[in-house]
């Protein structure tokens, strides 16, 4: 059932919202209407005014702001009007990242990462957000002596909404403090997929790694809801693992 984040707080959504998939360009024009996708705690509707900022859609996000400004006078329209005072020229790929750079996600053993990221997607309006349904991101990795690094998982929604992977990657990259980290594999079975509810990410091998220095997966991921009108993408980096010169590889305390 589709629910509605109102100033942050989960609440049933009225059955009118509930059959919203896209924003009509009158919606836009009107300030009635932003797409949101959002993760790690984001509040909707900073998520829906960030992503149209990030997109170029600033007047379509001091529209909806302007609008929500005769409802609300909090915090949260505070922030919203903070993002589109001055807002910042940026590409539209969120990173999510630790705030020391050594990535997100779990180290569940010397040689073992995952990471389970849900992503929450819908609308938000001058009064609310609603939320259309919930996409689950999973991965994880396994490390070996050998130098072969293994990466499995899966992209599936909880209530049923279709989605399509519009560009999906996942590369292995040496950590450099002293120049840009060097690109060294893709794995092989992260790939597109057109209006699924699941997506299975089914183990990948590479076996190249930088020796004497920190490793790390880079994951990049861009979809759209089935009959949404904007794509959402998200980027995230893994836990650093140390190959040491003779090419042994584990999870260890990161240090730059």
């Amino acid at each position: 059932m589709a629910v509605a984040a109102l100033a942050g707080c989960i609440v049933p959504a009225a059955a009118s919202a509930q059959d919203r998939v896209a924003c009509s360009p009158s919606d836009y024009t009107d300030g009635t209407c932003l797409a949101f996708a959002v993760t790690g705690g984001e509040k909707p509707e900073i998520g829906a005014v960030r992503a149209a900022v990030e997109r170029g859609d600033v007047a379509q996000a001091r529209g909806y702001v302007k609008q929500r400004a005769k409802n609300h006078q909090d915090s949260l329209q505070t922030a919203l009007r903070a993002l589109v005072v001055s807002p910042k020229a940026s590409s539209d790929v969120h990173i999510l990242n630790d705030p020391e750079n050594d990535g997100i996600g779990t180290i569940t053993s010397r040689w073992n990462w995952r990471l389970d990221q849900p992503i929450i997607f819908g609308y938000c309006d001058p009064q609310g957000c609603t939320q259309r349904d919930t996409l689950d991101a999973h991965y994880a990795l396994n490390i070996f002596f050998t130098g072969e690094t293994t990466l499995d998982g899966e992209l599936s929604t909880r209530a049923g909404a279709t989605f399509s992977i519009n560009n999906h990657d996942c590369t292995l990259y040496a950590d450099l403090s002293w120049q840009i980290d060097p690109n060294l594999a893709d794995w092989p079975r992260c790939d597109t997929a057109y209006q699924t509810s699941r997506y299975t990410i089914y183990p990948g091998n590479v076996t190249q790694m930088r020796r004497n220095e920190w490793n790390y997966l880079a994951i990049g991921l861009r979809f759209t809801p089935t009959g949404s009108d904007q794509a959402f993408a998200f980027n995230w980096e893994s836990r650093r693992w140390y190959v040491d010169g003779g090419g042994s590889q584990e999870f260890r305390q990161y240090s730059s």
